[in-house]
């Protein structure tokens, strides 16, 4: 809260990452629903927001006849893996089964 960012939940160096943030939106959730306090529910919501700024909000194209547009493989809602490792992972759909 204080910084605006987490560090280090995969990468075990000092680099702003996205897992981390994952347990302090579904413990706060949890607080709320325990609690009903609704200071919880606004730190989820910072959490949630921190964590969608590593999504992707659009989904790319791919080369005809590729392997990927072949699967249908869609961008839309994939998370950079971190700011080292510009991969793209699913990671975000962790969040949405949690909640």
């Amino acid at each position: 809260m204080r910084d605006g960012f987490t560090t280090a939940g995969a990468l075990d160096t000092h680099c702003i990452d996205k897992e981390s943030a994952h347990p302090l939106v579904v413990a706060a959730l949890w607080l709320h629903d325990v609690t009903k306090a609704d200071k919880y529910l606004a730190w989820a919501e910072h959490a949630a927001y921190y964590l969608a700024s590593w999504q992707w909000h659009y989904s790319g194209g791919y080369p005809a006849g590729g392997g990927l547009e072949k699967i249908k493989y869609d961008t839309w809602g994939g998370t950079a893996v971190s700011t080292q490792h510009h991969h793209l992972d699913p990671y975000a759909t962790r969040l949405c089964w949690a909640c």
